[in-house]
């Protein structure tokens, strides 16, 4: 409507009849004269701030952030607003948080007989580890492994590579037992890399007793699949990484913003 209202005052400043120009947008002279003796109201004034805050926020998390988040963005700088009137901005501003479907990895399976699960949903102990696949432009793959701490939802130690070996999950681990307290149990699926010797050998050098996931039961290592979906929705699945350079430079970013910035809705124990 300023656009056009702009317009309209520059017409008329260059001679053109008001009826003329009126006629040419399609526009009541009603709505012409309520625009131009409209006074903004304290509403509009503070709505205009709010529009402003969203759009930073927003524009900070990599469009990541839906309305619950950025509601609580605006509280946390002090902004008195309902998550419904966020909602209705965001709406207004035709901004949302990023989505995209899902890609199909490759299958993987392993021979072993079940082990015990160890944990059983006390995580108050225990960290939990788990790979993922990340895709490449050239419809390659390169994988990343992470360590988890449930009790205060922080990425211990993560590590990016081209090959899924037992290497790179040892190496993870390695990197987040020198970082902080080492836990009394790490938490992982039946994946051979999970079961191999070299990882299995670390643990009990570290005196860690290993938990395992029931085969097929992703959700028995909720806390890490959560993690890396959310990765994958709110980076991988938007950014087209050409290389493996590039993907280990967005995934640190990743880690370091959920670690550090990313507006958490869950309460840590």
């Amino acid at each position: 409507m300023n656009e056009a209202l702009g317009f309209i005052k520059d017409s008329l400043e260059h001679g053109h009849r008001l009826a003329t120009i009126l006629r040419a947008f399609k526009m009541p002279k009603s709505t012409y004269y309520y625009w131009t003796n409209h006074q903004p109201t304290k509403r509009d004034h503070h709505n205009l701030i709010l529009k402003r805050e969203i759009l930073v926020a927003w524009q900070q998390s990599r469009y990541v952030y839906g309305y619950p988040r950025i509601h609580q963005v605006l509280l946390n700088k002090g902004l008195q607003v309902s998550s419904r009137t966020v909602w209705k901005l965001m709406h207004s501003m035709k901004i949302h948080s990023v989505m995209n479907k899902k890609y199909r990895k490759p299958t993987t399976h392993n021979d072993y007989e079940q082990r015990a699960n160890l944990v059983r949903q006390d995580w108050r102990s225990a960290w939990c580890a788990d790979i993922t696949y990340v895709p490449l432009t050239n419809h390659k793959w390169v994988y990343l492994a992470s360590v988890y701490n449930p009790n205060n939802h922080k990425v211990i130690a993560h590590q990016v590579c081209n090959e899924m070996t037992a290497e790179l999950v040892t190496n993870t681990m390695l990197k987040a037992v020198k970082k902080t307290s080492k836990p009394m149990f790490l938490h992982s699926d039946m994946g051979s890399q999970y079961t191999s010797d070299l990882f299995e050998k670390l643990l009990n050098k570290l005196n860690i007793k290993h938990s395992y996931s029931l085969k097929g039961h992703p959700y028995d290592n909720t806390y890490i699949e959560n993690f890396h979906s959310m990765l994958k929705r709110e980076l991988v699945f938007q950014t087209k990484f050409e290389s493996i350079e590039e993907a280990i430079e967005g995934i640190d970013w990743y880690v370091r913003w959920y670690n550090n910035e990313r507006i958490s809705l869950v309460k840590t124990t």
